[in-house]
């Protein structure tokens, strides 16, 4: 299947309420750890240039990611991923996650990503680009990345996984220990 990646203009504001759409009833499926998130808020994302699209040939779109912040940047994470079903298993979950991280080092070169997932083959993908994993608290010190967590539509599930044993899997990605390790 063809699909291509890229930074999403204001042109692709039509797929907007879809993408939406199609996030909030994969997240209800799948109880997945998605957060919510309205059409002025993308559209918000779409203008400060974080928002990945993936489009077939047909010029649809197929494949949506964007960049969330913290602290000032020094926190990124690749939110809201989202891969219609006719297009799962073709490897674009993965290239849409490659491309946030490069997207994240052009805009963001120092900051840390990290990932909150309850998905099994998300973390997989991270694993595979170099995420680490780390406890959850490291994560849950930012005041604004737990209220944004408000938003998780499986919220309390995953607060309460946060407790013992968890399926839910919290990773980053160090951009600098990156660099280091290519250089040794």
């Amino acid at each position: 299947m063809d699909f291509k990646i890229r930074k999403a203009t204001n042109s692709d504001s039509v797929y907007v309420p879809s993408i939406i759409e199609e996030i909030a009833y994969w997240a209800k499926f799948r109880s997945t750890g998605v957060t919510s998130r309205t059409v002025d808020y993308i559209l918000r994302k779409i203008e400060e240039g974080v928002v990945l699209i993936a489009v077939d040939e047909r010029d649809q779109w197929v494949g949506f990611s964007y960049l969330e912040t913290w602290e000032h940047g020094q926190y990124v994470a690749n939110s809201g991923l989202i891969v219609k079903p006719k297009f799962r298993n073709t490897g674009l979950a993965l290239q849409l996650k490659q491309s946030a991280l490069r997207l994240a080092a052009q805009k963001f070169p120092q900051a840390k990503v990290f990932s909150l997932t309850t998905s099994l083959s998300v973390a997989k993908h991270n694993l595979e680009l170099g995420y680490r994993p780390v406890a959850h608290d490291v994560l849950l010190r930012d005041k604004d990345f737990i209220s944004g967590c408000g938003g998780l539509l499986n919220y309390p599930k995953m607060v309460e996984s946060h407790q013992g044993d968890s399926e839910c899997f919290t990773m980053v990605y160090d951009p600098i220990l990156s660099r280091l390790k290519k250089v040794s």
